[in-house]
């Protein structure tokens, strides 16, 4: 039976993402009864997805200085993270809205890692059993690590998205006396690297975030690595 590096997984939560650049093309969709524009992004390492003008990349971006003043070349690199556009609007001292979703890429060598469509039946409930208190216990130390606490913590599965076979975890957390934030992630395996991508949102405001999230997972492209 062949099991994942745990090692190796576990620096992906805080690891290095990938550069990513915009090609600038905007779409029109459905969401939340209203049109709603969205701009595809699209990773150099092969990650593409579609983001919703709701939101924008406020991590990882590169700029230049032009007259003194930093601006947007439209290209990204380590740690991509995209936010509401109003986040910087606030009510009785608080955020009015808060969501983000993180790209996050490590590299390895040829081999090490499953391959992006794997066989989720090749690994049995009983490994799973297994693996959830390491994958917990690590959650919930860098959460400490951070001023967060862990509130729940639902069972990791393996999904298939989009043909790419993937772990999913899924658990609440609170920061103080802040709203609590549901957090999905999904880490997919690619034979010489894993990609991480996952998104949160209070869940207060999952009617305002939901839809559109899941629009954005449906979206989600990875090129098959075939080193």
């Amino acid at each position: 039976m062949r099991v994942f590096n745990f090692c190796v997984c576990f620096a992906l939560i805080a690891g290095v993402m990938g550069c990513a650049s915009n090609n600038g093309n905007d779409d029109i969709s459905k969401a939340n009864g209203s049109q709603v524009k969205w701009k595809h992004i699209k990773s150099k390492d092969g990650v593409e997805f579609d983001l919703p003008l709701t939101m924008e990349i406020t991590a990882g971006e590169y700029t230049t200085l032009i007259d003194g003043i930093e601006v947007a070349q439209g290209s990204y690199g380590s740690n991509l993270t995209a936010q509401p556009t109003n986040r910087k609007d606030s009510v009785n001292g608080q955020q009015k809205n808060y969501s983000s979703i993180i790209l996050e890429n490590v590299l390895g060598f040829p081999g090490q890692y499953e391959v992006l469509d794997f066989d989720p039946n090749l690994y049995s409930i009983e490994d799973m059993r297994q693996w959830e208190p390491l994958f917990k216990d690590k959650f919930n130390r860098d959460l400490i690590s951070t001023g967060h606490k862990l509130i729940e913590w639902y069972p990791m599965s393996l999904l298939v998205i989009n043909g790419m076979s993937c772990l999913h975890f899924n658990y609440t957390r609170q920061f103080q006396n802040n709203p609590e934030v549901i957090v999905h992630n999904y880490t997919f395996f690619n034979n010489d690297r894993m990609h991480s991508f996952g998104y949160s949102y209070r869940i207060s405001e999952t009617d305002l975030w939901a839809n559109d999230f899941g629009k954005v997972l449906q979206s989600l492209r990875i090129r098959k690595s075939i080193n």
